[in-house]
């Protein structure tokens, strides 16, 4: 599915009351035990979710950060990029079936047809060696905890802005959506904007594309949505990293947006 949605995205960029009860006292008092009883596993494991652990409440301050290059950098990948997707414009059918070949899990191959270099796509591809966080800004963060909802409130932040975490159902309600819990994510060398850290995440996936052979079916009505939230913790500061990255394909649009929070 990853494979699929990177293909996809990149496709289309080149495209462009009350009851009453008469029971028995034994009868009642066997139920309100089993109440009892269910309450306490329920604040049990509520209290067991690492999230309450990586966001904890009181008032602090966040740091907002987005992720870019040195100039040099940014100017040598964006003109390879640009490179290749003005030789593609031409050949969408031809890049369609070529994406549609490529099993699951594996990253495309280069072509000649891309109209770059070998060389010159192994930079596009490690590009995310010359990305780094940078500060866009500050905001404050306000977390709450009631009646098992955890609330995080960042008020100068454009894409995380208010994430509702149900501690029951271990889903996350954002302004794109209700997430779904995705998993654990384990600290990698392969997190080199960030730096390693190590945390949750919930996601929300929907739309026209299940699989790679879908992707020969895109057109103007395809529609598709993603978002990803990552709650976890920095290695090398300790700090708390938010991440929300949210994706969508409408009426031929290919639109998004990207937030990184670091709480302190």
């Amino acid at each position: 599915m990853k494979q699929a949605i990177i293909l996809l995205f990149f496709s289309l960029f080149i495209v462009s009351g009350c009851t009453s009860s008469t029971k028995p006292a034994e009868e009642t008092k066997k139920a309100a035990a089993e109440t009892s009883a269910k309450t306490e596993k329920t604040q049990e494991q509520t209290t067991e979710l690492p999230v309450l652990e990586l966001l904890q409440e009181g008032l602090s301050t966040g740091e907002i950060m987005e992720v870019g290059m040195d100039p040099q950098s940014a100017y040598k990948v964006m003109e390879i990029t640009n490179k290749m997707q003005a030789n593609l414009q031409d050949k969408r059918e031809w890049f369609l079936e070529y994406a549609a070949q490529i099993k699951e899990g594996q990253g495309m191959p280069y072509h000649p047809n891309f109209g770059i270099t070998e060389e010159e796509y192994e930079i596009i591809l490690n590009s995310d060696d010359y990305m780094r966080l940078m500060k866009k800004g500050e905001t404050s963060v306000l977390i709450t905890n009631e009646e098992n909802e955890l609330t995080l409130a960042a008020d100068q932040s454009e894409v995380i802005k208010n994430l509702t975490f149900n501690l029951k159902s271990n889903t996350v309600q954002t302004e794109y959506g209700e997430l779904a819990y995705k998993g654990k994510v384990e600290a990698s060398d392969n997190q080199k904007v960030t730096g390693k850290w190590s945390g949750e995440s919930w996601e929300l996936s929907e739309g026209d594309i299940n699989n790679i052979e879908d992707i020969k079916t895109i057109d103007e009505n395809t529609h598709m949505k993603l978002v990803k939230l990552h709650v976890g913790k920095l290695e090398e500061t300790g700090y708390t990293l938010v991440y929300l990255e949210y994706r969508e394909i409408k009426d031929g649009e290919n639109i998004g947006a990207v937030e990184f929070l670091i709480i302190k």
